[in-house]
């Protein structure tokens, strides 16, 4: 009878222990990657009356990986997280003078689909 008890104890334990990672570990905010440091080669932005305004608000492109990814914000491709018009102004000038940007962004999914949101940037000198 002991070792019953004991048995059921420790499989609780395991599946109490199991339930607090998988559970615990989903609540935890996802942390943001950065990209290399590159010219940003195209942004597109778009104005509410587009009709995908409601997916994505604005998209960019960088120089070093613009074959393989682009970086978005706004709407619910990026979980309605937009950039300000102060940050959007920043980077259309980073774009203009050819400055190199690091793009800190935040991977998200929507519809099965994964996307890489801008959660911040750092603009440099050439």
């Amino acid at each position: 009878m002991k070792s019953s008890k004991r048995h059921w104890v420790g499989a609780v334990a395991i599946t109490l222990a199991v339930f607090s990672v998988v559970f615990l570990g989903s609540l935890a905010p996802a942390r943001a990657d950065s990209t290399a440091t590159s010219t940003i080669t195209q942004m597109q932005i778009l104005e509410s009356s587009d009709t995908q305004y409601e997916l994505y608000h604005g998209v960019l492109w960088l120089e070093y990986d613009k074959a393989k990814h682009n970086y978005r914000w706004g709407g619910k491709h990026c979980e309605d997280k937009g950039l300000s018009d102060a940050n959007l102004s920043f980077l259309f000038t980073a774009f203009r003078a050819q400055h190199k940007v690091t793009i800190r962004y935040k991977r998200t999914r929507h519809e099965g689909a994964f996307y890489r949101c801008i959660t911040g940037f750092i603009i440099a000198r050439n």
